[in-house]
């Protein structure tokens, strides 16, 4: 693999933070470097002895292929880039390895995956499926309806050079404010955010330019930048620290739309009845039936598991539909 090192000359500069998009076994994936993995990679200027061979980085990115490739797709190495990450860190470069078929090594079906100087290649996350609208469903969580809002509102343009986190959320928040009729917004909130004191590590500096792009996204674009993920409540959108995979969210879902029957099968044991749909709990979520001015399924689970609840409640509406029917 000697003839790699040639193929990495050349050097590629970025801009902006980017989400570099794969397909693979007939499914799509995103690999997304996170501000702490771009700082964590070792210094480098252009001249200087790679600190990661290119071997290493092709392994490395291989290793996170095999996670996901069905064992009947041949895929081979394409070409590497070597890129720089311009957002705050000037002197952080990362390889881009580009995987193909044996079939079509140009085109898609393709694999993108960066590593880091370190040989830590991104994790590959699988690109969610697209949802069945709000407006067709029977049971809607407080906080997917927030989301909806976020997502409704397209912001024409809005660029940062070396904000803060908390100068670009103010930004947005002036932003969600102008798109809203009411110009009310929607309240974004922080969490407990390390400070550079409790972290040894220099303040996050936000760079980025968008357009054409929802609150939501951009929301979600900013907080990754400065380490956080975005999880909506049923009152405002949180900004918390760390990645956010596998985290755990909770959804207040209305129970309106089921009947007093329905109701109380659920009551009787939540946890349980959502078990025997297929919904996996642990540790650490949990599954209530709540009164609050009306009747609310207070669920905390990872996304993956809550999907699952949202599709129980679904077939319970649509089997009482069909009964009826016949």
């Amino acid at each position: 693999m000697a003839a790699l090192g040639l193929i990495a000359t050349t050097l590629h500069a970025t801009e902006e933070f980017v989400f570099w998009h794969s397909q693979i076994g007939g499914k799509k994936y995103t690999a997304g470097p996170s501000w702490k993995w771009i700082r964590e990679t070792p210094n480098w200027i252009p001249g200087q002895p790679l600190p990661l061979s290119v071997d290493k980085a092709v392994a490395s990115a291989k290793k996170e292929l095999e996670r996901f490739a069905p064992k009947d797709e041949h895929w081979g190495f394409s070409y590497v880039d070597l890129l720089s990450f311009r957002s705050g860190h000037k002197d952080k470069w990362y390889f881009l390895i580009t995987f193909g078929t044996s079939l079509n090594e140009s085109t898609f079906p393709q694999a993108q995956i960066p590593v880091n100087m370190s040989g830590v290649a991104s994790p590959l996350f699988p690109d969610k499926k697209p949802q069945v609208p709000l407006s067709n469903r029977k049971f809607v969580s407080l906080e997917e309806r927030l989301w909806e809002r976020a997502n409704y509102w397209t912001i024409p343009r809005i660029e940062f050079r070396e904000a803060t986190l908390p100068q670009a959320l103010d930004s947005l928040r002036q932003a969600a404010a102008e798109r809203d009729p009411k110009h009310a917004g929607i309240p974004i909130e922080t969490g407990h955010i390390p400070s550079p004191d409790e972290t040894g590590l220099p303040e996050a500096r936000i760079t980025v330019s968008l357009s054409d792009i929802s609150l939501a996204g951009a929301l979600r674009y900013v907080a990754s930048l400065a380490d956080c993920h975005v999880v909506p409540t049923p009152s405002s959108l949180q900004v918390r620290f760390g990645p956010g995979f596998n985290a755990i969210l909770t959804h207040t879902i209305p129970l309106a739309a089921a009947s007093k029957s329905e109701i109380a099968r659920i009551r009787l044991d939540p946890r349980q009845y959502f078990t025997n749909k297929g919904v996996t709990f642990t540790d650490q979520t949990s599954c209530a039936v709540e009164d609050d001015g009306g009747t609310y399924l207070v669920v905390k689970n990872t996304a993956e598991q809550l999907k699952l609840i949202d599709e129980a409640l679904e077939n319970l509406v649509n089997h009482r539909a069909h009964k009826k029917s016949e």
